[in-house]
């Protein structure tokens, strides 16, 4: 069944200004399919592994609509954008489930055994910073870590400097940067919405070419598995694999400087400053406990 772009937007943003159980349940009713066939048809899965990421990602949906800012790309776009980023995070999770115990996170420490992913790249400190990197992540340590940096940044830095960097980095934050806006800019929600919903349009636009590359990636991930049960050379396909993901790693779903200058009323280059000192400071300073 294909899902109507209009009808879907608009239960969402009905959802998002109700949250009607009622809408909820219609939403879920109009996906359902998709996500179960999601699995099956991209990653080839069987029945078990797609009824058991379906209920994965269904626990975790409502969290999922409403990060949702409409724009004029179709809901499916970014729906199944999230449902590639769920379904690595599914992945991680099943491995990891048994394998976390307490362990103090520095900025610099590796969050998790791919690439050495630290806080510090997620943040967007290093030009190897990606989309794709982020998304290795649990979505639950996102959130988690997510709301720890916030509180951690507020506590410290002034009321300004501190929206700066969270509205730099709306997808870390986006969920809680809605009342900061309000009280900062002395606006209510629907204009703090705005704020937001124009600082994700100057990036939102990345995420077809994001979605592109990690299906070409996906695409060459399944070649090689199948050259290596031939016991075929994979070498080129290896190269052609880290040209994927180098392109990948070049996007990045930062709201510019130049955004938040005109925002603020402030220049370009005391926007940077601001956001390289806070970096800094968590870069020298922040360390997390997981499961604390």
């Amino acid at each position: 069944m294909l899902i109507d772009d209009k009808i879907i937007k608009k239960l969402v943003s009905e959802y998002k200004t109700a949250r009607s159980v009622i809408t909820f349940k219609e939403i879920v009713n109009h996906l359902s399919k998709y996500i179960y066939n999601y699995a099956r048809k991209v990653f080839g899965v069987n029945h078990e592994i797609a009824m058991d990421f379906y209920l994965y990602y269904i626990e975790r949906i409502e969290n999922i609509l409403l990060k949702y800012n409409e724009t004029e790309t179709k809901f499916i776009t970014w729906f199944t954008y999230t449902l590639r980023n769920g379904y690595l995070n599914y992945i991680d999770y099943k491995k990891r489930k048994e394998k976390y115990k307490k362990t103090e996170i520095s900025i610099d420490a590796p969050l998790c055994d791919r690439e050495a992913l630290t806080l510090h790249d997620v943040l967007y400190d290093t030009k190897k910073y990606s989309v794709y990197s982020i998304d290795d992540i649990d979505n639950d340590n996102i959130e988690e870590i997510s709301l720890k940096i916030f509180n951690y940044i507020e506590n410290i830095f002034k009321e300004r400097d501190s929206l700066i960097f969270f509205i730099h980095n709306l997808e870390l934050f986006i969920n809680l940067i809605t009342k900061p806006l309000m009280k900062y800019f002395n606006i209510n929600y629907e204009e703090a919405y705005s704020i937001i919903e124009k600082a994700r349009a100057t990036y939102i636009y990345k995420y077809n070419d994001i979605i592109k590359l990690q299906d070409s990636i996906a695409k060459i991930n399944l070649k090689i598995s199948e050259y290596n049960n031939k016991g075929l050379w994979t070498v080129h396909l290896a190269s052609k694999k880290q040209n994927r993901i180098k392109k990948l790693q070049a996007i990045k779903l930062n709201v510019p400087h130049s955004f938040i200058a005109k925002l603020f009323k402030i220049s370009v280059n005391a926007i940077t400053k601001i956001i390289n000192k806070i970096k800094k400071y968590l870069k020298e300073n922040f360390k997390y406990n997981f499961n604390n």
